[in-house]
């Protein structure tokens, strides 16, 4: 996310990121801003190994549709950091390529018509039907080391998809995602017109975040590990005593205690059982645990200790239990 020209302009990472956390779109908005700065570079050499095997996948495909008689256009190399690459002048090269009709277009960018969207997707593939740039038209291949087609990957591909089609004159009719582990048996395929009513709304709430941001709080999420904000929401929590802190509790459970306004993990420690009422989406002998968690957990911080688990904890549940009948 970046603040030029008057406005905000996006990316697809944007786009997908914000379905994985929606806290984390206010924090790229007021790093865009200048109100805050982004986290110090992290050396996480994860990353660097992740990095690596997604450019030999990367190669293993090109290596494929070099052996299917493809001929291959490299719009900018990949290894290029993004702080390098000019989306205008990149986007110029990919249309151009475009326009000539090659067979394959690696490593392009495709804009919007007002600048405010970009992304990059890895491979554009030339198929036979008809455009606005010829007897042709071109359709989004992407690759992913994960097993599985997830969300975000998917709304990246159906961004790409709509930059594609205000380039080209046409709604592309597939969009494709090859998966780690190579071979075909992990190469989907999906139908853009399935899926465009999914990616409108996303993206709608995106621009509205974007817009005019809500208040968000950083819970803990999947994303948070491979954030490079992970450390400062950590901090936050930790100063706030989150609920989420609780090992063991649910997202669902944090929720239906805040609304009994129990926020934090010593205020469900001290939790008087049973609660009257009862507490909706949570039974009797799960509120029983995560209470005597947070109860042995906010106890060993303020001696400064680890908590001892096992048969002390479970004696201690089951006496509840038996004591509430």
């Amino acid at each position: 996310m970046r603040h030029r020209n008057g406005q905000l302009s996006f990316s697809a990472t944007d786009l997908s990121r914000h379905l994985a956390c929606n806290h984390l779109t206010s924090l790229r908005r007021d790093v865009a801003f200048g109100e805050i700065k982004p986290p110090p570079p992290y050396d996480d050499p994860r990353a660097e190994v992740l990095r690596q095997r997604g450019l030999e996948h990367e190669h293993r495909l090109l290596d494929q549709l070099a052996t299917d008689g493809r001929t291959v256009e490299t719009i900018i190399p990949p290894d290029t950091p993004f702080s390098h690459r000019d989306p205008v002048a990149v986007a110029a090269r990919t249309r151009d390529a475009m326009r000539r009709g090659a067979d394959v277009i690696y490593q392009g960018c495709l804009e919007d018509d007002g600048g405010r969207w970009s992304g990059y997707p890895d491979f554009l593939l030339r198929v036979d039907q008809p455009s606005a740039l010829g007897g042709w038209s071109y359709e989004v291949l992407d690759t992913k080391l994960a097993r599985r087609a997830k969300g975000e990957a998917l709304l990246q591909l159906l961004l790409y998809s709509d930059l594609l089609a205000q380039a080209q004159g046409i709604e592309p009719e597939l969009i494709h995602l090859a998966l780690g582990g190579g071979g075909s048996e992990n190469s989907f395929s999906f139908r853009v017109a399935e899926y465009a009513a999914y990616y409108r709304a996303v993206r709608q709430r995106f621009e509205a975040h974007a817009a005019s941001p809500p208040d968000t709080y950083p819970a803990p999420v999947e994303h948070c590990g491979v954030c490079e904000w992970k450390q400062t929401c950590a901090a936050r929590r930790h100063a706030d005593d989150h609920l989420s802190l609780v090992a063991g509790i649910t997202r669902g459970q944090r929720a239906r205690l805040a609304e009994r306004e129990v926020t934090t993990m010593a205020a469900l420690g001290a939790l008087r059982l049973p609660v009257s009422p009862r507490l909706d989406g949570i039974g009797v002998a799960a509120l029983a645990r995560i209470r005597e968690q947070a109860r042995g957990q906010d106890q060993a911080r303020r001696e400064g200790r680890h908590i001892a688990r096992g048969r002390d904890w479970t004696r201690a549940v089951s006496g509840f239990l038996l004591e509430s009948g």
